[in-house]
């Protein structure tokens, strides 16, 4: 650093001292300089202005969209107008809104005698409608909803539960034993070979069925056949032995002239 001849020597100290502040007041010569002067001055008020009041429809507030194509043969844009804030409401006397219409309107004066009876026929009292709360209809009962288990259906230890109010779950069951399992082994192939025997069975007598209707079809066949060689000879043989008859017996007269 001191080999540069125009090096300076800068102390850290001078390099982390804050800034100085520029000063608020002016310059010492402008200072003096203005109090040399014999001004007069004045403080001037700023001028209130009254200003109209904003209109109803607040502009401000107002956005122009063009939400639709303009109409066929048509070149005049569209103009559509959102606004952003709902109008404020208009001050008057309390009631309906929009009572433009008459109180006939709304209420209903002295009635014709028939138009009378004819409302209190229509109508229900109060007293008339509790009456058809507390009717039983069966329309609107939903049966199929509701799931019945009649207690005949149900095992005699299922049954003996339900009634004491024990109702015993089950969902999970223990696994049997090896007795048990070989026992209801046995039990199951017995049925199956009762349920086999029962077919072939079943299968034997309708076969023996077969055979015992057609042997009586065939057996009629035959003696039909027989019937008709037997009626075809008897109608050929006719022919032959009514040449073969003999002359017939003298009459009484003639054997009582022979006397």
């Amino acid at each position: 650093m001191f080999a540069l001849p125009n090096a300076k020597r800068v102390r850290r100290s001078d390099l982390h001292s804050p800034s100085s502040s520029r000063s608020s007041s002016p310059a010492s010569a402008v200072l003096e300089l203005f109090k040399s002067k014999d001004l007069d001055y004045v403080v001037a008020e700023p001028a209130v202005t009254h200003l109209p009041p904003a209109p109803a429809d607040y502009e401000e507030d107002e956005v122009e969209f063009q939400l639709f194509a303009r109409p066929a043969g048509s070149s005049a844009p569209t103009r559509t107008v959102i606004q952003l804030r709902s109008p404020s409401p208009v001050e008057g006397e309390d009631g309906v809104l929009g009572s433009g219409r008459p109180e006939e309107y709304y209420f209903r004066g002295e009635l014709a005698p028939k138009l009378s009876a004819e409302y209190d026929a229509a109508a229900l009292s109060g007293e008339h409608i509790r009456c058809l709360a507390e009717l039983h209809r069966p329309g609107s009962v939903y049966s199929w909803k509701v799931t019945t288990l009649p207690a005949s259906r149900l095992r005699p230890s299922t049954r003996m539960d339900t009634e004491m109010g024990d109702v015993v779950d089950e969902g999970k069951r223990k696994r049997l034993g090896k007795k048990m399992r070989i026992k209801k082994r046995k039990a199951l192939a017995a049925v199956a070979a009762k349920s086999v025997a029962e077919k072939e069975a079943k299968a034997d007598k309708e076969r023996a069925d077969r055979e015992k209707k057609a042997k009586r079809n065939r057996d009629k066949k035959f003696k039909k056949r027989a019937r008709d060689k037997a009626k075809k000879a008897l109608a050929e043989g006719g022919g032959s032995t009514a040449g073969m008859r003999t002359s017939p017996s003298p009459s009484p007269s003639g054997s009582g002239d022979d006397a």
